[in-house]
C-alpha cells in the first residue's frame, strides 16, 4: 500500500477467475478493446522474440496499461505484462545510452583540457628557454 491507495480488492481465484493460458488465436479482441489503438497482439509477439525495436515501432511506449486487451483475451495472455516488461527495458536502454553518451562527453572534454594543459606547458617552457638563450647573449653585448 501506498499514501495514495483508495482501496483493496481481496478476491478469492474462483472470484478472479483465473485460467492458464494458451496460445494466441488470433481473434482480434485486443485490437478493438485497446482505446489508444494499438496492435497489442503484434506487439506481444515481437516482445516474446525479444523483437523490441520492433515493438516501439507498432507503438508499446503508447500503451497506457489500462490492462482492458489483457482482460477480453480469450487465451487469458498477461499482454499488459508483456508491455510493462518492453517498456521498462527500452527505457533502462535509452538510459544506458545517454550515460554512455554523456560519459563519452565528458571523457573527450577531460582529454581537450588535458591536451591545452600540455601546450601551455609547453609553451612556457619554450618561453623560459627563449628567455634563458636570450640572457647569456644580452650579457656577451654588454
Amino acid at each position: 500500500m501506498v499514501k495514495g491507495t483508495a482501496g483493496i480488492l481481496a478476491l478469492s481465484a474462483a472470484e478472479v477467475g483465473e485460467r492458464p493460458q494458451s496460445p494466441c488465436i488470433r481473434c482480434g479482441s485486443c485490437i478493438e478493446a485497446c482505446p489508444v489503438g494499438l496492435v497489442p497482439l503484434e506487439m506481444a509477439a515481437l516482445i516474446r522474440k525479444d523483437n523490441l525495436e520492433g515493438a516501439a515501432r507498432l507503438g508499446v511506449a503508447d500503451c497506457i496499461g489500462c490492462g482492458s486487451c489483457s482482460w477480453v483475451c480469450p487465451s487469458h495472455i498477461p499482454l499488459v505484462q508483456y508491455f510493462h516488461y518492453a517498456n521498462g527495458t527500452l527505457n533502462d536502454q535509452e538510459q544506458e545510452r545517454r550515460r554512455n553518451e554523456r560519459t563519452k562527453t565528458l571523457v573527450e572534454a577531460h582529454h581537450l583540457r588535458l591536451e591545452k594543459l600540455a601546450a601551455t606547458k609547453r609553451a612556457a617552457q619554450a618561453a623560459r628557454k627563449g628567455t634563458a638563450s636570450k640572457a647569456p647573449n644580452d650579457k656577451a653585448s654588454a
